[in-house]
């Protein structure tokens, strides 16, 4: 029998590289205490009422979920001070990217994504019969925006921005942020992925609401995985003008959300309290845990996420994987063109605490220490 033909730019692309799972690292170190610091994750987990919630859905799972749950939708522009129909929930972040650019591209059209940055822009671009442009970070890890419109050409449809950016944590400025919209041809889309915005102290940080309430072509995607907990569930959500965001509804699959996760994510937006209480301590810890780190003499980007990214002296899969031995699980930043760094989350101060003591152990049995 012949082989199926499969379109080569999909053969050319790399598979997803995700963090290392708890299951797999217990399988092959027989280590039994692990925590896990590679994905992002929040170790504080969600909001007790998103749980409840969950599980009284569950007696509804022989039913389909609402193509458009108005609750939710409704519970996330009130948080954020926009309409409903300028929402749009999707089955995770990554749904979502997929949709916009399915929506924009078509062959000879071309898509800029940052490098290093979340791998799968680029996947959606190829995914969407789109060219992918890659476009540099600047030198302390944030979206190079001048070198963004240095690469927009009559073909480009669609820019991928990430701020704040993953894997480095620094983000995109109001003055620069500002001038680069105010420079960008009309016909081109931004999207900028603030997977990690909650995280983020800095009041210069765009929250994009402003240009999407004046109709401007910005899309703004965000989680419910990171600062809500609900990584499980997949709920992701954009928020753009109306009628690009009816656009997008043509594309999306028609039921892209479960609904035990509907109804989780609805109780986890309206439990606030629940939200600012681990977002304290994320941030206070990510302080922490930068200082802990520079105090060793490794130098670390500037972050407004939930992770740190700390430039290692050795191989950055040779050091995760001490580390695994050590019970602690980090994400090497090989996969994103950094093979001497890597990511951590950023976590309880006992899981800080843990971290950095499997940290110094490794790096003291470092080959040709004294």
């Amino acid at each position: 029998m012949n082989a199926p033909r499969i379109r080569p730019t999909v053969l050319s692309l790399p598979a997803y590289e995700p963090g290392r799972s708890l299951q797999k690292v217990r399988e092959e170190t027989g280590t039994s205490s692990l925590v896990k610091l590679a994905s992002n994750e929040s170790l504080w987990g969600p909001s007790p009422q998103a749980l409840a919630a969950a599980q009284a859905a569950l007696s509804e799972c022989h039913l389909y979920p609402e193509v458009r749950f108005e609750p939710l939708q409704a519970a996330l522009a009130k948080a954020h001070g926009l309409s409903s129909d300028q929402i749009l929930v999707g089955n995770g972040a990554d749904d979502l990217l997929r949709v916009i650019a399915t929506a924009c591209l078509e062959p000879g059209s071309t898509a800029i994504h940052l490098a290093p940055s979340f791998s799968y822009y680029r996947t959606a671009i190829v995914l969407a019969h789109g060219e992918p442009v890659a476009a540099p970070l600047t030198a302390d890890g944030a979206p190079d925006l001048e070198a963004v419109l240095d690469r927009v050409t009559p073909a480009t449809r669609l820019i991928f921005l990430c701020s704040p950016n993953n894997p480095t944590g620094n983000i995109v400025r109001r003055p620069a942020w500002d001038a680069f919209l105010d420079r960008l041809p009309p016909e081109v889309l931004v999207v900028v992925d603030q997977a990690y915005a909650e995280f983020c102290l800095d009041s210069a940080h765009p929250s994009l609401v402003r240009e999407i309430r004046a109709g401007r072509p910005v899309v703004m995607v965000r989680t419910l995985s990171k600062a809500y907990g609900l990584a499980g569930l997949r709920i992701g959500w954009l928020a753009a003008p109306s009628a690009l965001v009816q656009v997008f509804e043509r594309v999306r699959d028609p039921f892209a959300v479960n609904l035990v996760a509907q109804r989780a994510a609805v109780a986890a937006v309206e439990d606030q309290a629940w939200l600012q209480r681990v977002l304290a301590e994320t941030t206070l810890g990510r302080e922490r845990l930068r200082e802990a780190l520079v105090a060793r003499g490794l130098a670390v980007y500037p972050s407004e996420a939930n992770f740190l990214l700390v430039e290692v002296p050795d191989d950055a899969r040779a050091v995760a994987q001490a580390m695994e031995r050590q019970g602690v699980i980090v994400r090497p930043a090989s996969s994103f063109g950094l093979p001497r760094h890597i990511r951590v989350t950023v976590g309880p101060t006992w899981a800080q605490d843990r971290f950095l003591e499997a940290l110094d152990t490794v790096l003291a049995n470092r080959p040709g220490r004294d």
